[in-house]
């Protein structure tokens, strides 16, 4: 949406796109994932193995990004999609359940990574006792406990109307937290590169939540891709033990 209001596309130093659905529609895509069987694409989402982010992803099935090199989950160029959840109550009951979240969200994301033992000796070898004892926690007490802190991002408001939309996914903790009429109040159809966009009627309100003065460009030294990327094959999809073998004999 910014990228759409300040470039009228793609923000230039920006290396991916962000989809949010109200909960209905969510849950609509997520049960079209049967339907993309034998096709290019594909959803990822929580429950499958290994993955470790909070929200789902619509991936292309025949490219490889191996994104964090501890998290040994292979998907291919994807979008984010990420929920809008209704919520009533207060602002402070709202954002301190968005806070929760957030704890277990955190969780589940370091349960994914899968430090080898050896690696974990190594640092104890050589007295990195805080990253050691750190490393060998993660692979002994909160890898198993990952069922549990899924099963608490899984969770979901059953709130159909209320007075706020929250994206529990994302990262900007109480700035995800909006008021629904930001959003029931419609949609407006901006450029974006060669084609339209929807975004709300008060996008104003949503962005200037989020960033501020959203119009101004960030610092140049902050212009830059966010994202980590540690194998790339944008031609066919391969798998980890492939990606581990094709690294191993670069070096």
């Amino acid at each position: 949406m910014i990228g759409a209001v300040r470039h009228k596309g793609i923000i230039p130093w920006d290396d991916d796109i962000d989809i949010f659905m109200l909960r209905k529609d969510y849950d609509k895509f997520i049960s079209l994932r049967s339907h993309f069987e034998g096709t290019d694409y594909e959803i990822i989402d929580p429950t499958d193995d290994g993955y470790f982010c909070s929200m789902a992803k619509f991936s292309h099935r025949y490219s490889s990004i191996w994104e964090f090199r501890d998290i040994p989950f292979v998907t291919g160029v994807y979008l984010d999609v990420f929920v809008l959840d209704y919520e009533d109550g207060s602002y402070e009951e709202v954002a301190e359940k968005r806070k929760k979240y957030d704890h277990f969200s955190n969780l589940f994301y370091i349960s994914s990574a899968d430090h080898p033992f050896s690696l974990i000796f190594k640092e104890l070898a050589h007295f990195n006792l805080k990253k050691g004892i750190w490393y060998l926690a993660q692979k002994c007490i909160v890898r198993n406990l990952r069922f549990y802190y899924r099963s608490q991002i899984l969770k979901r408001s059953y709130v159909d109307h209320g007075r706020w939309l929250v994206v529990y996914q994302s990262i900007y903790g109480k700035k995800d937290i909006y008021q629904a009429s930001w959003v029931q109040e419609g949609f407006l159809k901006v450029p974006f590169e060669d084609t339209f966009i929807e975004v709300p009627k008060n996008y104003d309100a949503i962005l200037t939540q989020v960033y501020g003065d959203y119009m101004a460009f960030p610092p140049e030294e902050k212009r830059c891709a966010q994202h980590s990327r540690f194998y790339v094959n944008l031609d066919k999809r391969i798998t980890k033990e492939e990606i581990k073998n094709i690294l191993a004999e670069a070096l």
